[in-house]
């Protein structure tokens, strides 16, 4: 899906000398392919791949309008609420008996959780009641005056975001503030890519908000703070032009990551940790 939505957007940058834009139509089906003895020659050599799901997703890349990517109703369900989809009804397809479900991929989903948008709901937690008590040690530690950090730690799909799930399920009556850090295998190369989008989603900032628009709402967050010294800061951070707002920035991306944000040195490390979740205490606080 990211990769469709990187293609249209490449596509449609792309400069000619003709009057009209380049844009594609893209069709996404999920299941099984049957992939045959390789066909044409040079650079148009591929592999031949025959079945009903490259039949289907060449029927949605029909549907599609210029610039749109097209899903069927299989691959939706995969995605969960990761992106931002669009109805598009049930359309009648060569080849098939029954009208073939479709959706229009919008855009990435702002969601807190990508654990929870990929999921309609959660199962009972099975097996980890020794985990869960810990957990609760831990938190209960925590908002008594100690404070804890737990790692969650083990091999994909054991059940750790899981477990962090049924904690925060636990004390959602509880009064706290969680603050969830996620990192993304699509931006191994941007250290502060979770705080940058916790920060976003702090301010309530939207892809279509103008310039203008986003950095009042990054304003309104700092505006404990000297606006003048670190609004330039977090806009750049947030990729938000100033405009004539303030000047600009005379440091590189290096110095500017390395600045302190609070009094003594603060030098961000890569995380590797898929899910950091911190929940605060009025007293205390825990990760």
């Amino acid at each position: 899906m990211r990769a469709g939505l990187e293609v249209a957007a490449a596509v449609s940058s792309l400069e000619t000398r003709g009057t009209e834009r380049l844009a594609v139509r893209i069709g996404i089906a999920t299941g099984l392919v049957v992939v045959g003895d390789l066909v044409g020659e040079g650079s148009a050599q591929e592999q031949a791949v025959v079945g009903e799901t490259p039949n289907l997703a060449a029927r949605l890349q029909a549907l599609a309008e210029p610039g749109q990517i097209v899903l069927a109703g299989a691959t939706r369900r995969l995605i969960g609420d990761l992106f931002r989809l669009r109805d598009l009804g049930r359309h009648t397809a060569k080849g098939f008996t029954e009208p073939v479900e479709a959706f229009a991929v919008e855009g990435v989903a702002v969601t807190e959780s990508r654990f929870e948008a990929a999921r309609r709901g959660l199962t009972d937690l099975v097996g980890r009641a020794a985990e869960s008590a810990i957990l609760r040690e831990r938190l209960r530690a925590a908002w008594a005056g100690a404070d804890q950090i737990v790692l969650l730690s083990g091999e994909a799909g054991i059940g750790k975001s899981r477990l962090a799930a049924q904690l925060a399920a636990e004390v959602a009556n509880e009064p706290h503030t969680r603050l969830r850090y996620q990192c993304s295998p699509y931006h191994r190369d941007s250290v502060l890519h979770p705080f940058v989008v916790q920060l976003g989603r702090a301010a309530r900032l939207a892809a279509e908000d103008p310039a203008k628009t986003q950095l009042d709402k990054l304003e309104a967050i700092l505006a404990p703070s000297s606006i003048a010294e670190t609004a330039p800061l977090f806009a750049s951070l947030l990729s938000i032009p100033t405009g004539d707002r303030y000047p600009p920035l005379s440091l590189s991306a290096a110095q500017q990551r390395r600045l302190p944000s609070r009094p003594g040195e603060f030098h961000p490390e890569p995380l590797t940790d898929p899910d950091l979740t911190l929940s605060r205490h009025p007293a205390r606080a825990t990760v």
